[in-house]
């Protein structure tokens, strides 16, 4: 009697075979999941990295007086800018020329992050100010996220659309920085204003 008992509570091939679905289906779910989750990490990353960089970079105005790219002649820490009515050769042209430029002045900032993904880096723009003045009061500062419906894009302080580059004089480097869609750009409050 016994015996007959453990033959009949045994599973039957439908129900394997059922098991054996779901557990597949759980499977090639979980191996998307991921992707989209290391996305959306090294978006929060990218965000964080900027936030970093702005706290290094109002450093670098308590110690300078202007953001980089503008130009001091009196302290060799502070580059970038106009010199004789010229740009400056110590302008940051691109992010890894800022990563060098905040590391040299001294402000106790050695490593400014780069973008999570090799071949891709931030953008920063700088104002250098006009024929008369040198310093830079103005900066934006640009991530491009891997998800175009982050939240942090609902933000809304976030700036959105192409920013004006020509409102601001001398603006280097002079390439339009877009903001809006999946760039995520942040300023400082000087700079921040309806284009």
């Amino acid at each position: 009697m016994t015996r007959l008992r453990l033959l009949n509570d045994g599973f039957t091939l439908v129900e394997i075979l059922v098991v054996i679905a779901v557990i597949g289906i759980v499977g090639s779910v979980m191996v998307f999941l991921p992707g989209a989750g290391k996305q959306s990490a090294r978006d929060d990353r990218r965000i964080a990295d900027l936030r970093q960089v702005e706290q290094s970079l109002r450093l670098f105005f308590l110690k300078c007086g202007f953001y980089p790219g503008s130009y001091d002649a009196a302290n060799a820490s502070c580059e970038g800018g106009l010199q004789n009515g010229q740009e400056a050769a110590e302008n940051p042209d691109n992010w890894i020329e800022l990563r060098q430029i905040l590391a040299a002045a001294e402000i106790g900032v050695k490593k400014t992050p780069n973008d999570p993904l090799d071949g891709k880096n931030y953008e920063y723009r700088a104002e250098l100010g006009g024929a008369n003045s040198a310093r830079g009061q103005c900066y934006w500062i640009m991530a491009a996220l891997e998800n175009p419906n982050h939240r942090a894009l609902s933000d809304p302080q976030e700036l959105d659309g192409t920013i004006d580059m020509s409102a601001v004089p001398a603006l280097y480097p002079p390439t339009p920085l877009n903001c809006g869609g999946s760039a995520y750009c942040l300023s400082n409050i000087e700079c921040t204003y309806d284009g």
